[in-house]
Parts: structure tokens; sequence; C-alpha cells
């Protein structure tokens, strides 16, 4: 398990980090849509033809220029869904350990009559998780919708759409130091939970071993190893 998450919880911040860079070689995004929708309407009312001629001429290449950052924005795009759906999958695989290994903690438990402590621990890590995979969630969705409105270009939220870039470049910092900090915590309670995992086990394995001292010591069925 702990592999496992630390390969999701790497690939994620890569994604992350990649598109923070890749955003800031888009180019003026807004503004070259404002320069094209300008250039069109000279064309439209221009009624020398050689003037038009000219005009067309620029606006042509301003088409280029404009293929070339869509075609960056995009990639952009498609690499922030990855990278949000590669970080919520992290943080619910970390979640869904949690859920499971918390339970057996509390049944083992129950069953052996051990003390508390260690099933309270579980559980107390287990909520950290909840939260901490929630929080992660909320800032992927954050980080896509702000993005959402940067990239818009319809008539409804074409005026949020230059405001906010700048928003959407420091939460796009910011969000990927939150993940980095939080799959960081996340790791420490897999770790942490993993040892309470082993000392329940141990005393499950020294149980048996009372009960029956000549078996040999039983392989327990705790997911520690999973």
């Amino acid at each position: 398990m702990t592999n496992i998450f630390r390969t999701l919880a790497i690939v994620s911040l890569a994604l992350l980090s990649l598109n923070v860079l890749l955003g800031l070689r888009i180019g003026d995004y807004n503004g070259q849509i404002d320069q094209l929708h300008k250039t069109a309407q000279q064309v439209k009312s221009e009624t020398d033809p050689a003037k038009q001629t000219q005009i067309k001429s620029t606006f042509q290449t301003q088409q280029a220029e404009w293929s070339e950052i869509r075609g960056r924005a995009g990639v952009h795009m498609v690499l922030g869904t990855l990278a949000a759906i590669c970080t919520v999958l992290a943080s619910c695989v970390c979640l869904t350990y949690f859920v499971g290994t918390s339970r057996w903690c509390k049944e083992v438990t129950e069953a052996y009559h051990f003390e508390t402590a260690l099933a309270e621990r579980s559980a107390n890590m287990k909520r950290l998780a909840f939260q901490l995979a929630v929080a992660t969630m909320t800032t992927m969705m954050l980080l896509v919708a702000i993005g959402s409105l940067v990239s818009s270009t319809g008539d409804y939220f074409r005026a949020w759409s230059p405001v906010m870039v700048t928003p959407h470049m420091i939460f796009g910092f910011a969000a990927t130091a939150l993940v980095a900090f939080i799959f960081l915590k996340q790791m420490q309670l897999v770790t942490e939970n993993y040892q309470i995992i082993r000392q329940l086990s141990e005393q499950v394995q020294k149980v048996r071993q009372d009960k029956d001292p000549a078996s040999p010591a039983p392989k327990s069925n705790s997911p520690a190893a999973d």
C-alpha cells in the first residue's frame, strides 16, 4: 500500500508541476483572441481593396499565432485534467486503505479484548485522512473551475477570462504546494497505521501461541502487507 500510494503521489505531483510550467508558456491567450476579433472587424468594415488585402494578411498571421497558443492551451487543459484525476485518485486510495484497516483494528481489538488505544489511534488517523482527502479534492475542483473560466471564450464568461488569469496562476502554484504537503502527511499516516497493524498482529500471534505453545506462530490475516 505504501509503495502504491507513493507512486501515485509522485506521478500526481509531477503532472501538477509540469502543467504549471506549461501554463506559463502558453502565451497571451486572451489578448490574442481580442486582437483576432478586432482584425476581423477591420476586414469587414474596410472598403479599400488594397487595405483590406493587407488586413487579411495580418489576420492570417494572427490566426497562425492563435493556433499555436490554442494548441499549447489544449495540452495544458488535458494535462491539468489528468493531473487532477490522478491527485484525487491518490487521496481516494489512501482513504480506502484507512476505511478497511481501521475497521480491521476495531474488530481485532473487540475480538481479543485488547486495549482500545491502538484502535482509537487508527480511527483518529482515518478521520484525519478523510479531512485531507476532502481538502485535496476541493483544491483540485477549484483549480479546474478557475482554469475553465480562464479558457472560456463564450459571451457569458468572456469578461471573467482575462481577470482570472493571474488568480489561476497563483492558485496553481499554491495548489501544487498544498497537495505536496497533504501527500506527505498522508504518507506519514499510512506509515503510522502500518505500525499499529503490526503491533496488533503481534499481539494476536502471541495470544494464539499462548493457547497452543507447541504450534508454530500462525500467519496473521492483517492487511499490514497490502
